[in-house]
């Protein structure tokens, strides 16, 4: 519903520097908090993840990616989350261990 909000201009992004790896890495920790059942492991960059984009936006899609890794697999099953970057993009990769949704995957410009 965002994006078609945005295409009609309904909806506007709020772009600013923020580091990928920092967001993704803290919003991982919140979700832990709830999902006891299930292992979550973070792979994050070395170094600073530097990128443009609307922080609000992008919390709320690593979270969504992230909570639908945890409701579809089977307890005591892994999940993984990385952060990369490479040349002039970022990503971030969910995985999981359920029926159908053994990964997704997110880029966007640095």
């Amino acid at each position: 519903m965002d994006v078609a909000r945005i295409n009609l201009g309904y909806l506007s992004l709020q772009l600013a520097p923020l580091d990928l790896g920092e967001l993704v890495g803290r919003l991982v920790d919140e979700v832990r908090m709830t999902a006891t059942q299930r292992e979550i492991i973070v792979t994050l960059p070395g170094e600073p993840c530097p990128m443009t984009g609307d922080s609000l936006r992008l919390e709320q899609v690593v979270v969504n990616l992230v909570q639908n890794a945890v409701k579809y697999s089977p307890d005591g099953g892994a999940i993984t989350v990385e952060v990369g970057a490479a040349d002039d993009a970022a990503w971030v990769i969910v995985r999981d261990q359920g029926m159908g949704h053994s990964g997704r995957r997110a880029a966007a410009p640095v």
